[in-house]
């Protein structure tokens, strides 16, 4: 079934007159800034990627890598899509996570490139085993320009289901787990590196993070996405990335649930650390 999900999906990934992919031997980080919008296109209620159309959207990431490109960090464009999506219903499967389809992914990652970004695929796994849902998107993420992000607070255990103010968490151990499944895939295809995304906006959403390791192919970046005014999400951000000092730090905007105004690229620059990625949810 992989093999031939594989073979639809790399035909989708070539139209004719596509725009390449990026060359195998790009590294992002330290180097680099990574700026864009978060959400699922289509769909203005799940963040600032779905109120845009893709015009839109490439215009107003040209902008932001604009904003927040320095003369010592030049800025890499990004969408992060959801790919797989929490929900109330349990679904077929029982996951509470309904699955984006291969080919429409596919389709997100040629308009991705028409801009010259890069497309990080995010999972929302419910009750699903969010390695399995990683796998599943193996034929997008073999691509060198695609790469991963973990929604942990949308993971629940046997017999949870979703609810408001119920807020998930991960164990280091299985984020590890997929940083190290996510290694070998790159090493396979011969890429340089690939991110692993993990987002929070408490420590307990992430237990035991000493326990994520280093690999040769594969950055983590723990991204603050927690909504508020700026001086609460600067004191959250700053401890929450004191906490995993070894690991990359990045700081979600949200364009309507952020109070008193969104950071400007100078106070970004500002924080301790400064961000290494930027979105817009």
């Amino acid at each position: 079934m992989l093999a031939g999900a594989l073979v639809t999906v790399t035909c989708a990934l070539a139209p004719a007159g596509a725009p390449a992919a990026v060359d195998r031997d790009e590294r992002l980080l330290p180097d680099h800034r990574i700026v864009g919008l978060y959400g699922m296109p289509g769909k203005p209620s799940l963040g600032a990627l779905g109120s845009h159309s893709w015009r839109g959207a490439h215009e107003r990431v040209r902008r932001m890598a604009a904003q927040h490109r320095t003369t010592s960090r030049p800025t890499v464009r990004a969408y992060e899509a959801i790919a797989t999506l929490a929900t109330r219903e349990a679904g077929r499967d029982a996951t509470y996570s309904r699955p984006v389809s291969l080919i429409m992914l596919a389709g997100w990652l040629e308009q991705a490139r028409r801009a010259d970004a890069r497309l990080i695929v995010d999972l929302q796994p419910g009750r699903a085993d969010a390695l399995e849902q990683a796998r599943a998107l193996e034929p997008l993420l073999r691509e060198p320009d695609v790469h991963l992000a973990l929604d942990p607070e949308w993971e629940l255990g046997p017999g949870q289901r979703h609810r408001k103010g119920r807020v998930g968490s991960m164990n280091g151990r299985e984020i590890d787990r997929i940083a190290a499944w996510l290694d070998d895939l790159a090493a396979e295809e011969g890429l340089a590196q690939k991110l692993l995304l993990v987002h929070r906006f408490r420590a307990s959403m992430v237990r035991e993070p000493g326990r994520i390791g280093e690999h040769e192919r594969v950055e983590v970046v723990m991204s603050m996405d927690g909504h508020g005014t700026r001086g609460g999400k600067r004191e959250r951000y700053e401890d929450l990335a004191a906490s995993t000092p070894d690991l990359y730090s990045g700081m979600m905007l949200f364009q309507s649930r952020d109070s008193g105004g969104l950071f400007t690229p100078f106070q970004l620059r500002r924080l301790d650390p400064a961000p290494d990625l930027i979105f817009v949810q």
